[in-house]
């Protein structure tokens, strides 16, 4: 839409290229804190960064890495009660009829320039720059986020006896 509009007030396109991508899924009546996401013994991960975030002794959240590629699963319904702007959008999109009426945990990867650019998936092969080529990697670019880079596991990690891939992915 963006690319038929610009021409029409006068713009015009000099350069296509994707920075950043956000790559985000929201679990609709799902808690955050009845995940067990604060465990680091059940994650494994690339990163070296893990961190987990808690407001009154509660969980609100975990991020998992940092820089250009990057993990956040946090409670969506805590941060939209300080959006107030966004409630009625988000209420819409879960199709409920406040943005409130059912926790929600998101699961967000962050991926900037570097990764991208970088990025050999089976979708492509010379790394993501146009929109275009982002759009038909999609699935292979969630699939690395989630199979390779990150997995939470069912349970804790053997990581003493280097058993960690004899582990079993939690059904989240």
């Amino acid at each position: 839409g963006i690319k038929a509009y610009l021409p029409r007030v006068g713009g015009k396109i000099v350069k296509e290229q994707v920075s950043e991508v956000h790559l985000a899924v929201d679990f609709i009546g799902l808690a955050i804190g009845d995940l067990d996401l604060d465990n680091r013994h059940r994650w494994i991960s690339r990163a070296i960064d893990w961190t987990p975030y808690y407001s009154h002794w509660q969980l609100t959240g975990v991020s998992v890495g940092k820089g250009d590629i990057m993990l956040r699963c946090y409670d969506k319904v805590r941060e939209l009660r300080e959006a107030t702007h966004k409630q009625t959008v988000f209420a819409s999109l879960w199709s409920v009829e406040h943005f409130d009426d059912f926790p929600v945990t998101r699961v967000e990867y962050q991926l900037r320039r570097p990764v991208l650019k970088d990025f050999k998936g089976l979708d492509c092969a010379n790394g993501l720059t146009l929109p275009e080529e982002l759009l038909c990697a999609l699935a292979s670019l969630w699939r690395y986020c989630t199979e390779d880079w990150t997995r939470f596991m069912a349970t804790m990690v053997d990581r003493a006896n280097r058993h960690q891939d004899r582990g079993c992915l939690a059904a989240f």
